[in-house]
């Protein structure tokens, strides 16, 4: 089976990425926790045989005690999804509401 359609979720750390994703996919595949930067690498499933789903590291924000090059590599991560995706969809924080780094992020 060839899935031509892909979708990333992208959007700040601790927003909702991975608590999404594993709605859309049905399924706990990946780590939700309350602490910002838990995914970094992008994690992906196939939804429906109908399209690739995938979540994505935070972007915009510096998390304390992260290596630089850590961080580097969880952009370049997100810029690989982001090319790859026909559909991209920000997700942001409905509490905090729209911050200048989601505009930031839109942007890209």
């Amino acid at each position: 089976m060839q899935i031509n359609r892909s979708v990333a979720l992208v959007g700040r750390p601790n927003v909702g990425k991975s608590r999404l994703f594993n709605r859309l996919a049905r399924r706990r595949i990946s780590i939700v926790h309350d602490e910002p930067g838990v995914t970094r690498d992008v994690v992906s499933a196939v939804v429906d045989d109908d399209y690739l789903l995938m979540d994505t590291g935070g972007l915009g924000m510096e998390i304390a005690g992260t290596p630089a090059m850590l961080t580097k590599a969880t952009h370049e991560q997100v810029d690989f999804a982001i090319a790859s995706a026909v559909l991209i969809i920000l997700v942001v924080d409905a509490q905090t509401g729209l911050v200048p780094q989601d505009e930031q992020i839109a942007k890209r």
